[in-house]
């Protein structure tokens, strides 16, 4: 289309006044076509040439990328294999001792709830004989100290004893008063004898002189007073 108009405003090439239209387009096209190959076999990719600094030797220089990069493909799959999945590191392994030994608290007192109001702490300590391994007990009362409030604090000598203590008790009720609930045994937030005594020794020690509020505290078998605490 582009041809036709350009043949109507420019009229028949130079030598091609006498031939037919059809016959001028025939040959114009295949002197375009002729045109075009000889301008594409004269194009030609420019060569560049780089020039080296004297004293280079490419293949050592080769050779030393070629290690450059096996090193850091070992680097970086060895950084790959230390981590967790998610591109960060990984330090379980390496500091898992540190961790578990350095600074770390016994977790020996447990924290017994759905105490029914009416046990005491002499009721407890039928139920529970000092067989068991521990050497605290403290049943919290009301201010009336008529009532526990349903729930006490239990340390051991052991993580073990804590444990066995826990399997045994865990989920079953008391023997006394129909005890509707069974007992909820978990880790208290105060942990150790010295940090439960020193946290009792903040109350007023007012409501400690009754035996019913006092702790239960032994030690070689004997059980110490308010004063020995």
């Amino acid at each position: 289309a582009n041809a036709l108009a350009a043949r109507a405003l420019l009229g028949p090439p130079p030598g091609l006044e006498s031939i037919p239209f059809e016959e001028q387009w025939k040959r114009s096209s295949a002197e375009v076509s002729q045109m075009l190959l000889k301008l594409l076999a004269g194009m030609r990719t420019p060569k560049v040439e780089i020039s080296m600094p004297s004293g280079f030797d490419v293949e050592s220089r080769g050779a030393r990328a070629s290690l450059d990069h096996d090193l850091a493909s070992k680097t970086f799959s060895a950084d790959a294999s230390s981590t967790n999945g998610s591109g960060t590191q990984d330090f379980t392994d390496t500091c898992s001792d540190a961790t578990s030994d350095a600074g770390r608290t016994s977790q020996t007192t447990l924290m017994v709830r759905n105490i029914p109001a009416e046990y005491t702490e002499d009721m407890l300590l039928e139920e529970w004989p000092l067989e068991l391994g521990y050497d605290f007990l403290y049943l919290p009362r009301n201010n009336k100290g008529k009532a526990n409030l349903g729930y006490a604090f239990i340390n051991f000598s052991s993580e073990e004893h804590a444990e066995a203590f826990q399997a045994r008790w865990g989920k079953t009720r008391l023997a006394h008063f129909e005890a509707k609930k069974r007992l909820n045994i978990s880790l208290a937030e105060v942990q150790g004898l010295q940090a439960n005594l020193r946290q009792l020794r903040e109350k007023p020690m007012g409501r400690m002189k009754a035996r019913q509020c006092q702790p239960f505290v032994v030690r070689d078998g004997r059980r110490l007073s308010v004063e020995e605490l």
